[in-house]
């Protein structure tokens, strides 16, 4: 037959769990408090701006013919380009400025203002050829730039004939 555990360990192992519990509770309801009452108006204030910001997702169109077959209306790859102003180094700032400014034939003013916003994302310039692409590319990879610009594809609607 097993041995009965002495009364003095089990109340010890009884106390032992509800002071655990104790503890655990506190922590969960002391952190219920500060993100409710300490940070919650600041939360609040992040979360209707989140969702009050309006994004916009062009889709590509599908083509349109006439009934000979040609080509009435079709949807061609432009791009924007995107900066990231909270994930640009301080150092590479100022390059990315004078060199976007230059790139995208834009007052320099006008690319500080967006890159030094306090923002994740900020369009810079939209619905630009790929060949001012490869130029933005060739500037971030000459100037060793990992973060902090991106190019972003949209479409845009062409007519041929008018």
């Amino acid at each position: 037959m097993a041995e009965m555990k002495p009364v003095r360990t089990i109340r010890r192992t009884v106390v032992l769990l509800v002071l655990l519990l104790a503890v655990g509770f506190g922590l969960a309801v002391a952190n219920l408090v500060h993100w409710q009452l300490v940070r919650g108006e600041e939360l609040r204030t992040a979360a209707i701006d989140q969702s009050m910001t309006s994004t916009f997702l062009n889709a590509e169109r599908g083509t349109i013919y006439d009934t000979t077959g040609k080509v009435v209306a079709e949807s061609a790859s432009v791009w924007s380009v995107v900066l990231e102003p909270n994930y640009i180094e301080d150092d590479e700032r100022e390059t990315i400025i004078t060199g976007l400014a230059k790139i995208l034939d834009m007052d320099e003013e006008e690319v500080r203002s967006v890159a030094e916003e306090n923002s994740y994302f900020a369009y810079l310039k939209r619905k630009m050829e790929s060949s001012v692409k490869d130029e933005v590319l060739a500037f971030l990879e000459e100037e060793d730039i990992s973060g902090g610009v991106r190019m972003v594809e949209e479409y845009k609607r062409y007519y041929p004939y008018g």
